[in-house]
């Protein structure tokens, strides 16, 4: 199965990847799904799937090759949305599974609504928008506030329309 970097959010701390295959289903990592839930080693997760053989089902997980921190790539298991639902449900209770709940909603809807912009594609504005920025403030041809102006269209534009300025694309 081959797995893209779509987006990366934080949660508590934790950098959460959401990965997307050719059919744009999204996954995530067993490990930072263990973390995000607030056990210590991913081994809560493993015992999990142990105990909830249907777990390794298409349905709720796959294994994937990774690259990992040492550049190697390793089997991993990642889980579906479903999946991630899944294991939330028969996590234990507690406020930090409670609150990942939350945003594992906010976070991942939006990405099902195309609220969530590729990071590369997001990288790749940001960016670009500084170059845009800086030429037009050391322009002799525009005013001096000429730059916000262009900014605030590029992010409109790269973001569909969702956001109509760098401010307020940075508070939400």
């Amino acid at each position: 199965m081959n797995l893209q970097l779509v987006n990366q959010e934080l949660f508590n701390g934790i950098t959460c990847d959401v990965w997307r295959n050719d059919n744009h289903e999204i996954f995530m990592t067993t490990e930072q799904l263990a973390q995000c839930i607030g056990y210590q080693t991913r081994y809560g997760i493993t015992k999990l799937v142990q105990k909830n053989k249907y777990l390794k089902n298409r349905e709720f997980s796959v294994s994937a090759k990774l690259a990992h921190g040492d550049g190697k790539q390793y089997d991993t298991r990642v889980f579906t949305f479903e999946g991630i639902k899944e294991i939330l449900f028969l996590a234990p209770k507690s406020e930090t599974a409670r609150k990942f709940r939350e945003w594992t909603r906010s976070v991942l809807n939006a990405y099902f609504k195309g609220e969530l912009v590729k990071a590369k594609e997001m990288a790749k504005a940001t960016i670009t928008r500084r170059d845009l920025s800086t030429a037009i403030k050391e322009s002799p041809h525009f005013e001096p506030n000429y730059h916000v102006i262009f900014a605030d269209m590029l992010t409109a534009l790269v973001t569909n329309g969702k956001y109509k300025s760098v401010r307020g694309m940075r508070k939400a």
